[in-house]
């Protein structure tokens, strides 16, 4: 009668058939056990970011999302406004700042609903040039950063609060 096997067993068991029989596999496996680009798997910076908190403590709402990229950190608050900060913690742009840059003439229902709605889903386009945003209301809207403009407004496609 055979005794059960722990899984790491198990699994070593078959590494080792496969080693075996392709010889590729070892030299595979081998480079999967060394770290690679000198990374270990801890740490590689840690930073207190106490500018970027103080900004946000003295903001207008309470932080509802976050997106990080290699430029740029945006945090959405309660009052549908994203909060852009450059990697140096430096507020860059509030995007839907008291409607102001929220699209459109001073009828334009995109910048009501931005003003009332909270942020709850962020995402930066890998360069950091645009950000998309969802909110609570159901409205998505793409950010051009750099210049502070929605380039695209979508407000009547639901009504359910969008999440990432």
């Amino acid at each position: 009668k055979s005794q059960p096997q722990t899984l790491a067993a198990f699994q070593q068991q078959q590494q080792q058939s496969t080693m075996m029989h392709n010889p590729q596999s070892q030299s595979q496996s081998q480079q999967s056990q060394n770290p690679r680009f000198g990374f270990s798997g801890g740490i590689i910076q840690s930073k207190s970011m106490t500018t970027l908190g103080e900004q946000l403590r003295r903001s207008t709402g309470l932080p509802t999302a976050l997106a990080v990229n290699s430029k740029f950190i945006a945090v959405g608050n309660q009052n549908g406004q994203v909060w852009v900060f450059d990697l140096y913690e430096q507020l860059k742009i509030i995007l839907g700042e008291d409607g102001s840059n929220a699209g459109g003439g001073g009828d334009d229902p995109a910048r009501a609903i931005l003003a009332r709605s909270n942020v709850t889903s962020i995402d930066l386009s890998l360069h950091g040039d645009y950000l998309l945003a969802g909110y609570a209301s159901g409205q998505i809207v793409l950010w051009d950063i750099l210049k502070g403009a929605v380039l695209k407004s979508i407000v009547d496609l639901h009504s359910s609060s969008i999440s990432s």
